[in-house]
């Protein structure tokens, strides 16, 4: 049997000697897609996981699995104490207090066991634990049988040291390689200590011995397959996940675009919409609420005498004073049509309101921007602003108070602010 075999029979790498080296062969998400796709497409008999996937494969199952270690441990504890109320038919009342004495003190470690895995003092190590614990259930029934120097009580304790290990191996969630070591440990002790009794014979012991090791073999191959399973079903999940990152990516994508206006890249009407069939009276901070409609001056002419790009150029320098000046996680801008602009303000009164619309004028003005056909010469904006200072809460009339304020403003002469309260 040459290595490719071998590695196909027992599929199970060892994890990676530390994160960072998994972590650096762990490929991008398109190839990891695509080598666990792979994966599903192979019989689960010949599953192989490479080393970044072992290790996500670990960090999953590593909580459930220090559980079951810890309830394993505290289950074996408690365990001893009843099996010592059946020694007194096995042992002399010259060994009964040695053997109480033995069973408090493996029933104190493996509870030591249970509290230091639960803890995380074992962080990593957990599986050694299960060795050590093991293992002591079989050198104490052994040593024990030896004393008593009877060989049906040396296969009894024998037996019932066994039966723990094999319900070790098949409900932990121990490495392959951890399982077979575990279970030929086992089996050596088991060995040693049934060669070590004078008294019996050979043929029993060999039949003992036999049995034990076709049982445990059988539970190890058992357990080989019940991992196979747990890892495709880990793959499935992977790719569900990953499938439902990519829906809810595309469904974000799809609202980015609904969203934002592709020329000037602020919100759009539609998002504006949306927010404010969204709000109730009843939500927090938005009283009082003001809404600013912002029109650019005479810009049908700027398109006109400029043309269109330098038309979309203005519009977008406009949108980005208009952003620039409002609070980030409060404020809202939208692009509302073709040349104007909505800002809804929550929590903001009609003096702050004001204030947040001679910033935004200005910032405009700053701007420079020529337009001849205009009486300013350059590119203006004007503004109507109207606050609703309690409930019930009408967004509507808010907009049509802010148009009606809008227009006002213009009536005046333009690149100025009206305001208006309701």
């Amino acid at each position: 049997m040459n290595a490719m075999q071998i590695r196909r029979l027992f599929p199970f790498r060892g994890r990676p000697r530390n994160a960072k080296a998994a972590a650096s062969e762990q490929p991008a998400g398109q190839s990891l897609k695509s080598e666990i796709d792979a994966l599903l497409r192979i019989p689960f008999q010949t599953l192989m996981l490479s080393p970044h996937l072992l290790a996500l494969y670990d960090a999953r199952s590593r909580k459930g699995n220090i559980f079951m270690i810890a309830a394993w441990c505290r289950w074996v504890g408690w365990l001893n104490l009843p099996m010592a109320a059946f020694d007194v038919f096995f042992c002399g009342r010259a060994m009964i207090p040695n053997m109480i004495v033995a069973r408090l003190l493996l029933t104190a470690t493996m509870l030591f066991f249970a509290a230091a895995v639960r803890r995380n003092w074992l962080r990593g190590h957990e599986d050694r634990a299960v060795t050590a614990s093991c293992l002591a259930l079989m050198i104490l029934g052994g040593i024990y049988g030896l004393r008593i120097d009877r060989t049906e009580v040396l296969f009894n304790f024998l037996t019932e040291a066994i039966i723990i290990v094999y319900t070790a191996i098949l409900l932990l969630r121990l490495e392959f390689t951890q399982s077979c070591r575990l279970a030929g440990y086992s089996l050596a002790v088991m060995a040693f200590f049934l060669i070590a009794s004078g008294d019996g014979a050979l043929s029993e012991k060999l039949e003992v011995l036999a049995f034990s090791t076709g049982a445990m073999a059988a539970i190890v191959n058992a357990r080989r397959i019940q991992t196979l399973y747990r890892q495709r079903m880990f793959l499935v999940n992977m790719r569900e996940e990953m499938r439902n990152s990519e829906v809810t990516d595309l469904n974000t994508l799809l609202s980015n675009i609904a969203y934002t206006d592709p020329l000037t890249g602020i919100r759009t009407r539609r998002y504006f919409d949306d927010i404010c069939n969204g709000m109730t009276g009843e939500t927090a901070n938005v009283f009082p609420l003001s809404l600013c409609m912002i029109d650019v001056d005479y810009f049908k002419q700027l398109n006109d005498k400029n043309g269109h790009l330098e038309g979309d150029r203005c519009l977008k320098l406009i949108a980005a004073a208009i952003q620039g000046r409002l609070r980030a996680k409060a404020d809202i801008g939208v692009r509302y049509g073709g040349d104007e602009f909505v800002i809804l303000l929550p929590g903001t009164d009609a003096a702050a309101a004001l204030e947040i619309a001679e910033r935004i004028r200005g910032s405009v003005l700053a701007l420079s921007l020529p337009n001849p056909d205009s009486p300013f010469k350059i590119v203006t904006t004007t503004i109507g602003a109207a606050t609703m200072a309690a409930a019930p809460l009408d967004i509507q009339s808010l907009i049509e108070a802010a148009d009606g304020a809008l227009y006002k403003a213009k009536a005046a002469g333009r690149n100025q602010i009206a305001c208006t309260l309701i």
